[in-house]
Parts: C-alpha cells; structure tokens; sequence
C-alpha cells in the first residue's frame, strides 16, 4: 500500500500535469458546500475524528457529528456538537437536519 505522504506526492505532479485536477474530496467537499447556508442544520454520519464537517462549521448554524467512538467524538473539533450513537439508530427526531453528509463510513 502507498503511504498517504507519497500518494501526494502523486496527486501533485498530476496537478501539474493536468492543471484543473482535483481530488475526489475537493469534489465532494465543493458539492456539499453548495448546499450549506448559514440557517443549515447539517449532521455527518460517522463523523470519525475528523471530517468535512469542520470546513463548515463557521457557515452552518449547527453541525453535529454521531459516531459509536467515544474517542473519536472527543477528538472531533469540528462540530458544534457530538452525539455517541450507531448509524442505525440515530439519537435524533425525524427532520432534525438539512443536510446530512456521511464519507468514508461505507467504503
């Protein structure tokens, strides 16, 4: 497996071939950013230890994160607020989000 250092390192000299590259998650974070306002309420699923979320967090008016890691949740700087919980069983009412954003959770 390539380390993430030299898959960088990739990335960049394909950039620089190919000027308008972008990553799959520049792609992904572009098209969540077209949907945040400052009245959105956006939850990430899975959020881990860290996560799109934190991009928007000065954007949305709230951002939540649910994760079953307790540790994860802890270290997580990017959310207004952190719930413990399994994805099948959300702790939250039915229409509590706007937007919802779960990546790298089911790969």
């Amino acid at each position: 497996m390539i380390s993430l250092d030299q898959q960088d390192k990739y990335r960049e000299l394909y950039r620089t071939l190919r000027p308008t590259y972008q990553t799959s998650g520049q792609i992904y974070e572009g098209l969540v950013a077209k949907h945040i306002t400052s009245d959105t309420k956006m939850l990430d699923a899975g959020c881990g230890r860290t996560g799109i979320i934190g991009l928007f967090r000065d954007r949305a008016r709230l951002t939540v994160g649910v994760d079953v890691d307790l540790a994860s949740l802890h270290d997580n700087v990017g959310l207004h607020h952190a719930a413990l919980g399994r994805l099948t069983e959300l702790p939250f009412a039915a229409a509590s989000f706007d937007l919802v954003i779960s990546s790298w959770v089911i790969e």
